[in-house]
């Protein structure tokens, strides 16, 4: 049986097994060697615990699973498959019990190796950054990162009151090219006063379509074309300034001019 686990994060310099007191370790091997056994599977079922490995040193630190005594017969707990595992410097590790005689690795793709830790993103410029939040592979194998954070300054100076953004860009393949975007949600300062608005954006191929929401209202812009009548509800669109609406009869009601 598992426990209720809150999220509270310890540091340890030595050798040691997790328990219910913690579930985020922070681990200094500066000292030398050391071992992390792992409680039995099937004692915290579905327990999860993080592993992140903040020396820079060679030292090595094991993440071991151990001879679960609370369950007969005794079992040999295994970290996706195998005995143990190691976390090198700089990489994090976050397990779960699956119940039974086994812990996974929620933090990679596959296999038993640790996610590396990312250091913090620092932006200057102007130029964009963009740092995966989800890696899918389809069945050739091609990975896409499908969900982005964005950071971005919008205006020269490069400065967080000059026009500081971020956001979430959905994107369909493994391509920088705004042409690959579906969508993106941003927030952003529109002026060094500390003006803000967010931006939800949907794309066709290359062509943004931006509904912004600022203080002052909501802006939308003119639709590139009149849709079509969609069954089971209406859309409403800009054209030419003026608010409209289309029944999904195909009925346009002009509700404000422009």
């Amino acid at each position: 049986m598992g426990f209720l686990q809150t999220t509270i994060t310890v540091n340890k310099t030595t050798s040691f097994t997790p328990g219910p007191a913690a579930t985020i370790y922070l681990i200094d091997a500066t000292a030398g060697d050391l071992t992390v056994t792992l409680p039995g599977a099937a004692r915290d079922a579905h327990s999860i615990y993080e592993f992140r490995r903040i020396d820079a040193g060679a030292a090595t630190v094991t993440v071991a699973g151990a001879t679960d005594s609370t369950v007969s017969p005794a079992v040999a707990d295994t970290i996706n498959g195998d005995a143990s595992t190691t976390l090198a410097a700089g990489t994090a590790l976050c397990l779960v019990s699956d119940g039974a005689a086994g812990w996974y690795d929620l933090s990679s793709t596959g296999g038993g190796g640790a996610a590396t830790v990312e250091a913090p993103l620092t932006l200057t410029g102007t130029n964009p950054i963009q740092a995966p939040l989800s890696v899918v592979q389809n069945d050739t194998g091609t990975a896409t990162a499908p969900l982005v954070l964005a950071l971005t300054h919008s205006l020269s100076s490069g400065t967080a009151e000059a026009g500081l953004g971020a956001g979430l860009a959905f994107r369909l393949t493994n391509d920088d090219d705004a042409i690959r975007l579906a969508a993106t949600l941003a927030a952003q300062w529109i002026d060094p006063a500390g003006t803000g608005e967010l931006r939800l954006t949907a794309y066709d191929t290359a062509v943004p379509y931006t509904v912004r929401v600022m203080p002052t209202g909501v802006f939308v812009p003119n639709a590139s074309a009149e849709p079509a009548a969609v069954d089971g509800g209406g859309v409403l669109y800009v054209e030419a300034g003026a608010l409209k609406y289309k029944g999904s009869a195909g009925t346009v009601t002009t509700l404000a001019p422009a």
